[in-house]
């Protein structure tokens, strides 16, 4: 054997070495030295035996009890999952720096299994969409290599998505301006697919100005110009791989520039995913709309959109009377031919398998096989791929109660002098100009209710600047024009008959009792952290001063740019950091603050909707706490004391999440407020007004549950989908670190003699890592080859060793000083890729001994034969799977479940030893025979009854796709001839002639797409044996 020879142990076909072409004689043996992956080793001549050039079927080696050990398993099985696109793995799961929920993940699966690229994320406040969104952009870079990801929010959430980015899922994104952004793109148009961006953008800063798209408008701002860019480069290549766009209810209005920016962006982004907590029920045109941003080819009409509900309406029925366990054989049929006579389902080949093989009554009766009809049932949904929702009732993992208390305080005389005179003053204002001022009636008589002695303190200082410092402290529509009225004068111009600070401070009741309910708080922990709510500047400074006199540390959070809000509430949470956190509602949007349980209320909003946006800074994902508790304090027997107890108290604000119900409680709450302030009513008049009020919201309210209960039919994927993501975490369907630590180690070794490996701890992944100039060299030009985005210390030329940690986690806990290496580190691709295109993987057959307390307490020990096989598909989506079958060796004709066979193959690979006794102790004629006999009939079964599936998914799939693709087109040329004609009448010839190109290049990028759907309608499939083998559990 010459040096360089690639060889392997006859006695463990697993270990493969090279030969150095040293030879030595002992003893009349003939020894050849050998390189293998962690040491050098003499081995003799007879056991030693050349690789083969062709793979070998893991069976053959079975029979010839060429066994290989429990390493080779989990490196077979790292191997396929690191180099494929698994469809029953989920890559982003135990990656990310964020705790599991199921529910979070439903997404992701929903997106991989839409015939379009795009979202509607509508899940209530507080549950994690912006986690959700990132858990999609994982998962899609960890498959598909993506790199370029665009956010846009409101610019107020720009920080609040750099560090969750950052943080949670370790992606280094910037906050670019309308210039920046542009110049980014221009630079992904030169770079194409090896781009590499991820950006953060204001809605506010990209919206176009009046008039961007006329030529003679002359609109040079960078917003314009931005838009410009991208309307031309709509039907060329993607330039953004997934866009993100959060609360993406400001783009509910078609007629607005903020919608028109959000359609500009979706036409160069390959993948759309919209976040907002928009109720999902059928009346909402909202709802609406914002399916026609994430779909614009499948509701690209009102009209359209109700014949969808046609047609979904049988297959919900079905779908929910399955469930349900009230319909029978007979049944089921009828409904499912009432869908195939729908013009959207009459060629659907999935509804017509599933009526040729309708499932028996008994079959109906078994859960498993409900779950299955189910999802087959979601999966045909025309309208379940475009929206999911989850609500806080529906999650099981985590759920806060909340304990609300209600503070009356009492009026002090002072209190109530002043109180009737400001009240007295409003209503005859009112009464006197008959005249509907909006929020001026309000914030005057709510600034009283919040701290009379900070209201009017801020009165007799600042009577000239009042008007300003209003704007900041009341809650504005930034839509709305807004003009002062007279009112605020009125009260300025009387303010010093109003009252006397000194003598309110004195008999301040509201702060007297905020004291007691602190004091009693930090008494019990000294620790605890607690927000206090105000909607006033004025209240807030107020209550710093008091506080700090009294020994309690406060930090205030307020508008302006004086206020920095992460550094702030950076500071609230540490240890030794302020107990109280005061906060104006800046504080109640775009921060979390689940680290805190206490919210005091110390004035009310009398619309619910503030109140939640309040709590929701708490009750949100990743609360601790079994409960949140709330105090809230009001004047008893004033406006305020009445409008808690007769509305906020009735409508169950404080218990229970709101839900979709803003605006229709912002109108209602309107119209309260101005009756309230602008009447001469006595307290039982207003009583009454309330509870009319109450009246209203409280049957909206029951309406809107109703409407989103009805709506399964767009949301679709229930238990069942929940069901496979618990599976996928219980059975491991992950990577971890120590799987890539041995996939790595065992490639260099082998393949690049002298690399060196130095463990600094046992049984710890700290590594000092030399790799030789050849290996360095093949590294770095796949690098370059790949334009990879993540640069690595391994090709650096000083040959100190790198330190190194193999840990699966985008984002260290702590500030390491070492390289991570994780599934998404360049070396990993290098190695996957290296091996995909060599060929050089090899299929083996192992003998593992497993002990049985890493199993279910109820799996029987013994031996046990199993064998995995690797389906390949590519159709319209190229997909893998793996599939495991296994039997023990006493009981050969009972097959384990898929699901139990799977649990026991990949446990084995984690916590499997070497079972080297195997040879001597079971025939492994009988252990072939029963894997050719029962596991691989059960695969090939299993196999082509996946395979018929996947052909009436792909080919539907690939119906949708072509009639989508047919109405954008009509769609878009329609537009653009349009515009055409308008440009050519206005002789603009420029522009004329550029849309004329545009209708070409749509043209040629539809037909294009056209051609390579026809080519992947028809599925090319393989599957292969990847590994077969014997485990004895003991």
């Amino acid at each position: 054997m010459n040096a360089g020879k690639m060889v392997r142990l006859k006695s463990d076909p697993g270990k493969k070495g090279v030969t150095t072409g040293k030879v030595k004689t002992r003893a009349d043996r003939k020894l050849f030295q050998v390189r293998f992956s962690n040491s050098s080793e003499w081995i003799p001549e007879d056991q030693l035996e050349i690789l083969p050039q062709f793979r070998e079927n893991p069976l053959d080696l079975l029979e010839e009890g060429k066994l290989g050990l429990a390493r080779d398993l989990r490196r077979i099985i790292t191997h396929v999952r690191l180099s494929g696109r698994l469809a029953n793995l989920i890559y982003s799961m135990e990656i990310t720096n964020t705790d599991f929920y199921a529910y979070q993940f439903k997404p992701i699966l929903k997106l991989l299994n839409s015939a379009t690229n795009g979202i509607l994320i509508a899940d209530e406040v507080g549950l994690g969409k912006t986690i959700e969104s990132g858990l999609i952009w994982t998962e899609l870079r960890m498959r598909y290599d993506f790199r370029r990801l665009f956010v846009l929010c409101p610019a107020v959430l720009r920080e609040k998505w750099r560090l969750e980015l950052q943080q949670r899922f370790g992606i280094e994104a910037k906050i670019l301006d309308a210039a920046e952004a542009l110049q980014a793109l221009k630079n992904a148009r030169q770079e194409g697919h090896f781009a590499s961006f991820a950006i953060i953008t204001s809605m506010q800063g990209l919206r176009p100005q009046k008039g961007w798209d006329e030529e003679e408008s002359g609109d040079g701002s960078p917003s314009s110009e931005f838009c410009r860019f991208v309307a031309e480069q709509e039907h060329d290549q993607p330039l953004i791989d997934v866009l993100i766009i959060d609360e993406a209810h400001y783009l509910r209005n078609p007629e607005r520039k903020t919608a028109a920016l959000g359609r500009l962006l979706r036409g160069i982004s390959d993948y759309t995913i919209l976040l907002s907590a928009t109720p999902v029920h059928l009346r909402s045109d909202d709802l609406y709309q914002l399916l026609n941003l994430v779909d614009e080819d499948t509701f690209n009409h009102p009209a359209q959109f109700e014949n969808i509900l046609s047609a979904n309406a049988p297959l919900t029925r079905a779908r929910d009377q399955v469930l349900l366990k009230k319909v029978d054989r007979k049944d089921l049929m009828l409904l499912l031919n009432q869908a195939r006579e729908h013009p959207l389902l009459l060629q659907n080949r999935q509804l017509q398998a599933l009526i040729a093989e309708l499932p028996s009554d008994e079959e109906l009766c078994d859960p498993e096989k409900r779950s299955i009809i189910t999802h087959r049932l979601d999966t045909m949904n025309i309208l379940g791929h475009a929206v999911t929702r989850t609500r806080k009732r529906e999650v099981t993992e985590w759920r806060v109660l909340r304990e609300p208390f209600a503070e009356k305080v009492h009026l002090s005389p002072p209190e109530s002098t002043f109180y009737e005179r400001v009240t007295h003053l409003i209503r005859e204002f009112c009464a006197k100009y008959d005249r509907h001022e909006g929020f001026l009636l309000v914030a005057p008589q709510q600034q009283m209710c919040s701290s009379m002695p900070a209201a009017l303190r801020e009165w007799q200082r600042r009577k000239n600047e009042y008007l300003s410092r209003l704007s900041e402290e009341v809650d504005l529509d930034p839509e709305k024009d807004v003009t002062f009225g007279p009112l605020v004068r009125e009260i300025i111009s009387k303010v010093e008959i109003l009252g006397c600070v000194d003598e309110l401070s004195a008999h301040d009741s509201k702060f007297v009792r905020l004291h007691e309910i602190l004091a009693k708080i930090l008494t019990k922990n000294s620790d605890e952290k607690i927000i206090v709510f105000s909607r006033f500047r004025a209240t807030l400074e107020y209550l710093n001063e008091r506080l700090s006199k009294i020994g309690i540390a406060t930090i205030l959070m307020m508008g302006g740019k004086e206020f920095d809000k992460n550094a702030i509430v950076k500071d609230f949470a540490r240890p030794k950091g302020p107990s109280v956190l005061l906060s104006s509602e800046v504080g109640s949007e775009g921060i979390d603050l689940q680290f805190c349980r206490i919210i005091v209320n110390y004035d009310l909003p009398w619309n619910p909707m503030k109140i939640e946006q309040r709590i929701g800074r708490v009750d949100r994902l990743g609360q601790k706490a079994e409960k949140v508790l709330i105090w809230n304090l009001f004047y008893k027997d004033t406006i305020d004391g009445r409008v808690y107890s007769r509305l906020l108290e009735r409508l169950h604000v404080f218990e229970y999440a709101l839900g979709g119900l803003e605006p229709i409680i912002g109108e209602e709450i309107e119209k309260l407020t101005y009756e309230l302030l602008s009447r001469q009513f006595t307290p039982e008049q207003e009583e009454a007004r309330i509870d009319q009020a109450a009246l209203a919201l409280e049957n909206n309210q029951r309406m809107e549950s109703e409407l989103e209960e009805n709506a399964s039919q767009l949301v679709a994927y229930g238990d069942y989908i929940l069901h496979q993501i618990n599976t996928a975490r219980d059975l491991n369907r992950w990577i971890n670190a120590k799987d890539i630590q041995i996939y790595i180690t065992d490639f260099f070794r082998l393949h690049y003699t002298g690399c060196q490996f130095k463990q600094l701890k046992e049984d710890d992944l700290d590594y000092e890592i030399q790799l030789t100039n050849p290996a360095k060299h093949d590294l770095e030009q796949f690098l370059k080859e790949t334009r990879y985005p993540d640069s690595t210390a391994f090709i650096q030329n000083d040959p100190t060793p790198i330190r190194c940690r193999f840990e699966n986690k985008l984002v260290v806990s702590r500030p390491i000083p070492v390289e991570i290496i994780n599934q998404a580190h360049p070396i990993i691709r290098f190695v996957s890729q290296t091996i995909e295109r060599n060929e050089e993987y090899s299929y083996p057959a192992v003998s593992v001994r497993l002990d049985a307390r890493h199993l279910p307490t109820d799996f029987s020990k013994g031996v046990y034969v199993f064998t995995v096989q690797k389906w390949r598909i590519r159709g319209l989506q190229e997909i893998e799977q793996l599939h495991f079958a296994a039997l023990s060796l006493d009981k050969p004709e009972r097959l384990l479940p898929d699901q139990l066979a799977e649990k026991l193959i990949l446990t084995a690979a984690i916590y499997g030893n070497d079972w080297l006794e195997a040879r001597n102790t079971i025939a492994f004629d009988q252990v072939v025979e029963c894997a050719w006999n029962f596991c691989i009939p059960n695969s090939d079964q299993t196999y082509n009854a996946y395979i018929s599936e996947m052909q009436n998914i792909n080919a539907d799939r690939a119906d949708i796709q072509e009639k989508n693709l047919a109405r954008h087109l009509n769609n878009q040329l329609a537009k653009l001839e349009e515009v055409f004609k308008k440009h050519t009448m206005l002789e603009r010839s420029s522009l004329a002639k550029a849309t004329e190109g545009k209708m070409i290049k749509l043209r040629n990028r539809v037909e294009r797409k056209l051609i390579e759907i026809h080519q992947r309608r028809k599925i090319f499939h393989s599957k292969d044996l990847i590994c077969a083998g014997v485990v004895k559990v003991e």
